[in-house]
């Protein structure tokens, strides 16, 4: 049996899918949100949790919603709304991505957020055969 590219690629989006749901999964920052100094935050003005930063994420599924709704004077993502986040400044003298590696500690979010990553893309992928037959 020889395999093709075909059968791989289920398996690379749903990878690629999940980095990105869980892109700031460490200390609520994503690679580009280092660079900039930023992090998302929730209501309290905490670093998220992993669950929020991953629920805040899922919309990206419906960019064109969240366009829409920022066209219409909404001043945050429709992702923020749902996970009760928000993007802020981060103070000077955070700590650098290894620092942030070295400290970092599984909490019961970290597993709440694998377990819903792993049925989210179950979900998709389900949905993606049901309907378009893939």
């Amino acid at each position: 049996m020889r395999w093709s590219s075909k059968d791989h690629e289920p398996w690379a989006f749903g990878l690629l899918m999940a980095v990105y749901l869980n892109k700031d999964f460490l200390k609520a920052r994503s690679p580009a949100k280092r660079l900039l100094q930023l992090q998302v935050v929730d209501a309290a003005g905490q670093p998220a949790n992993e669950l929020r930063c991953f629920l805040r994420n899922v919309t990206a599924l419906l960019w064109p919603v969240e366009v829409l709704v920022l066209l219409l004077g909404r001043r945050t993502r429709l992702g923020d709304t749902l996970a009760g986040t928000y993007v802020s400044r981060l103070a000077p003298g955070a700590a650098s991505l290894w620092q942030d590696v070295r400290t970092y500690r599984a909490t019961r979010y970290s597993l709440y957020t694998l377990g819903a990553t792993f049925a989210f893309l179950l979900l998709v992928h389900a949905g993606g055969t049901y309907f378009f037959g893939l």
